[in-house]
């Protein structure tokens, strides 16, 4: 079984894709993973998920998962881009306010590799890579932040 990774990135800016497209490859050639994870809010989470499933077209033993900070809606779906989606356990239990800040805490404590575009130090994303940091994940910043 390999490895997963998830991805924490500013919601609204654009990474570089050329150098994403490359990140993503790298860590399923050289990091054994098999499983993406990703909160699915904004613009990195977006155009992460679409190149994982571009991707999957030469690496098809990939999943794609999206990591769900509230349950959906009655009439609410979700994106037919994802393989499958998990609601994190204790969730219900947390202020809707937290919840976001919550599931990164679980996908870090469950996940090995993190890809990131962090560019600025502040905000949930740079939480969640701090968060990585500390746990020591190994991580992939393709952001132009130096720490």
């Amino acid at each position: 079984m390999g490895k997963i990774c998830a991805f924490f990135g500013h919601r609204d800016e654009y990474p570089d894709i050329v150098k994403l497209k490359e990140q993503i490859k790298y860590v399923i050639e050289k990091e054994n993973v098999s499983k993406f994870w990703c909160g699915g809010y904004g613009v990195f989470d977006n155009c992460a998920a679409s190149l994982v499933k571009q991707i999957r077209k030469e690496f098809n033993q990939i999943e794609l998962q999206l990591i769900l900070a509230y349950l959906p809606k009655d009439n609410e779906k979700i994106s037919g881009i994802y393989d499958s989606s998990i609601y994190p356990e204790s969730l219900e239990l947390c202020h809707p306010r937290f919840a976001i800040s919550k599931r990164n805490q679980w996908i870090i404590k469950r996940c090995d590799v993190v890809i990131c575009y962090i560019n600025h130090s502040y905000g949930g994303a740079y939480s969640a890579y701090k968060i990585a940091k500390k746990s020591g994940k190994i991580i992939y910043n393709i952001g132009s932040l130096v720490e």
